[in-house]
């Protein structure tokens, strides 16, 4: 009976598809600084991040067919999470993270063809990955997000925000104070308020921006063969300056005498709606300015 009983598992075992028999299932914990340094790496698969009110970094790990391990450390007030592949591994599945960590840490993930989000962190966050989307919501103070082929989405309050793509969509809400947002060959939507130094560009899409400005802001948006959208308050106080090369300019404000204004293959349009008001540059080599009142 136990003969038979083995042969029985072990048969089973061998009817699994390869990739169950080899993933692994890994959690680690470890007591952590209210406001320390979270730092993870991980080539592929997903790395998820949530904040909670504990005083611990934990994690959960399936980590697929040939992937070494994960390396999970702390040295003083930085946790480390690495995951190891072969250096020489062919076929080699990726590994998924679900990590909650401190509301108040600061966090930095890395990953290669990894989708990266964060959630609720309250700290700096700095989320990269080269072919995977980034996403990051809640109150971070201040947060830098990339990616080379994927799409970069920030929903956050925070004052400080910076967002680059290189062939992805890149969209920020809520954000306030510094907003840099670019891409090459994606659109780039921002919808923000009081933004005090505002800089959005895109190569081949569109660019455009929703919000309040501060009194003293510096805009500079461009967008080489896409259309341009500004949407501001009606009691916006600025000097504006719009230019295209072979597009042409609409403007909502047209209760305000221009001081340049010139159509043609290209247009020009210069306007004030008040002295030492925000300073405004909208530009665009093949594409439409629109200049809207909200």
């Amino acid at each position: 009976m136990r003969h038979k009983t083995m042969y029985r598992v072990a048969l089973a075992l061998l009817l699994l598809p390869a990739g169950a028999q080899a993933q692994q299932s890994v959690e680690r914990s470890t007591a952590a600084a209210p406001d320390g340094v979270v730092e993870i790496e991980n080539i592929a698969g997903n790395v998820r991040i949530e904040a909670w009110d504990r005083n611990e970094v934990a994690m959960n790990a399936r980590l697929g067919a040939g992937i070494e391990r994960v390396d999970f450390e702390r040295d003083g007030s930085t946790v480390s999470i690495r995951v190891v592949y072969p250096r020489h591994g062919r076929n080699v599945e990726g590994a998924d993270l679900a990590i909650r960590v401190p509301a108040g840490s600061r966090v930095r993930v890395e990953g290669v063809s990894s989708d990266v989000s964060v959630t609720n962190v309250r700290g700096d966050v700095e989320a990269s990955s080269v072919s995977g989307n980034v996403v990051v919501t809640g109150g971070s103070r201040a947060v830098k997000a990339e990616s080379v082929s994927g799409n970069v989405d920030v929903t956050a309050p925070t004052n400080d925000v910076r967002a680059h793509s290189v062939s992805g969509r890149v969209e920020v809400s809520g954000a306030t104070g510094f907003i840099e947002a670019e891409t090459t060959s994606g659109d780039v939507m921002v919808d923000g308020r009081d933004a005090s130094s505002l800089s959005l560009h895109s190569v081949s899409g569109r660019v455009s921006y929703r919000g309040s400005l501060t009194r003293n802001s510096s805009v500079n948006i461009e967008s080489f063969s896409g259309t341009v959208d500004f949407a501001i308050p009606a009691n916006t106080v600025g000097d504006f300056e719009a230019s295209t090369f072979s597009g042409g300019i609409s403007n909502d404000f047209n209760n305000e005498r221009p001081r340049t204004e010139r159509r043609g293959p290209g247009s020009e349009l210069e306007f004030s709606t008040g002295s030492n008001g925000a300073q405004i540059e909208l530009n665009s080599f093949s594409g439409t300015i629109r200049i809207r009142r909200l």
